[in-house]
Parts: C-alpha cells; structure tokens; sequence
C-alpha cells in the first residue's frame, strides 16, 4: 500500500483548516453567547429575588403569637385580644 502524501503551501493548509473547522467554531461561539446572556440574565433575576427576599424576612420577624399567653397573633395587631399584651 502506497501512501500519498499531499503536501500544501503553509497558507493553504491554514486556510483549508479554518474551512473544515468552521462550522465548529460557528457552534462553539454561538454557544458562548446564549451562556454569556443567560449568564447576566441570571444574576439579572437573582438581584430580584434577593430583594424580595429582605423585605420578606423583615416582615417574618414579627411576633406571630403572643409571649405571654400563646395567642396566634392576626394581622396587625399591637396588643394581643385575649391578656392584653404589647406585641412588639
């Protein structure tokens, strides 16, 4: 078996690399771009939850039953209905 060796100018086989990767690389840089997107995106949407997340826990601090007596506290209240208690 005789093996032909094909030999090219160093500017034709660059160029015919280039070529046959091209696709490839077409692939590869598009796909960079949806993650560079999605990637902002992202911390687009963590930013608006992490608000969201304070404001929740600012209003979860608030007492939900009284500490003298254990009634489940309603709303807004300030004193508890059943002993009278400032709910703080």
């Amino acid at each position: 078996m005789i093996i032909s060796v094909i030999r090219y100018d160093e500017i034709e086989y660059v160029f015919s690399t280039i070529v046959y990767m091209l696709p490839l690389i077409i692939v590869l840089f598009t796909s960079l771009i949806i993650c560079i997107y999605s990637i902002i995106r992202s911390r687009r949407i963590a930013k608006s939850y992490s608000e969201l997340s304070v404001m929740q826990n600012s209003e979860s601090r608030a007492l939900l039953f009284c500490p003298n007596c254990g009634n489940k506290r309603i709303g807004g209240e300030n004193f508890c209905k059943i002993c009278g208690e400032e709910l703080k």
